[in-house]
């Protein structure tokens, strides 16, 4: 299947085992073409189509600008995979990826960033601030974890990480980065876009030195509601718009994701 077929095809719209290959694929090459990358310490990971409690992923060392349909492992929940050679998947990833997909059967697409930004903003205590659009869309569906590295291996971890995350679709990690949780790759892609332009806009006002205005919640919650309102006729703020024109980049720039 090429990227042509895979592009035709909206968030919303059913999808096969191969549509979900190449959809990893893109994601990963997106946010490498960003710059969003941090060689091989960050992580994506979509859930297969046919088995519900298995996912995809590339191999523990892989480049993000490396990544390609065909050569990414399924993953069971329970840490096994069907590729027969010796494959190392990343371990602080298993548990954070299964306890929510097993709690939130919606979600289709998890990654991890620790962009610089991210990271900065983690370190706050006020956390991701309401003074621009793209932290109102973040800021609707926005969780806070503390990370400790070494409980990410444990047998507890998975669900108590899920039951922290709740419903949320960002969740930042104190003096650590961000999780995403979404529907889809587009909408995965989407939540890293606008997180990482709050993220960048909250610091470069904050260094500038000068006096900032920032809404109240009474004002975020009008604008919320707005935001909402688009739901109802032609946008959904889920990526679906965006993702065809991400697929056209990345066959221009990106050749060889999709094979």
């Amino acid at each position: 299947m090429t990227a042509k077929v895979a592009a035709s095809k909206t968030a919303r719209q059913p999808l096969n085992d191969w549509d979900r290959r190449v959809e990893c694929a893109a994601v990963c090459r997106a946010l490498a073409l960003r710059g969003w990358d941090d060689m091989a310490e960050q992580f994506v990971a979509v859930r297969c189509e046919s088995r519900r409690r298995a996912f995809l992923m590339y191999e523990y060392g892989t480049f993000l600008e490396e990544v390609r349909a065909s050569e990414l492992s399924v993953w069971d929940f329970d840490g096994s995979t069907e590729r027969q050679n010796d494959v190392e998947l990343n371990p602080g990833t298993h548990n954070v990826t299964v306890g929510v997909f097993d709690r939130r059967p919606e979600a289709v697409c998890a990654l991890h960033l620790h962009t610089r930004p991210i990271v900065g903003v983690s370190l706050l205590e006020e956390g991701l601030l309401p003074v621009c659009h793209p932290a109102f869309l973040i800021r609707r569906s926005l969780a806070y974890v503390d990370y400790v590295a070494d409980e990410e291996k444990s047998s507890g971890f998975r669900e108590a990480h899920a039951e922290r995350v709740g419903d949320a679709k960002v969740v930042i990690a104190r003096n650590h980065g961000a999780y995403i949780y979404a529907s889809s790759g587009a909408e995965a892609f989407f939540l890293a876009h606008n997180l990482v332009q709050a993220c960048e806009v909250q610091l470069d006002v904050l260094a500038s030195g000068r006096a900032f205005t920032m809404l109240d919640e009474k004002t975020e919650a009008v604008i919320r509601k707005d935001l909402d309102k688009c739901l109802d006729y032609n946008y959904r703020w889920d990526g679906s718009r965006e993702w065809k024109g991400l697929l056209r980049r990345l066959d221009r720039e990106a050749q060889g994701y999709d094979t």
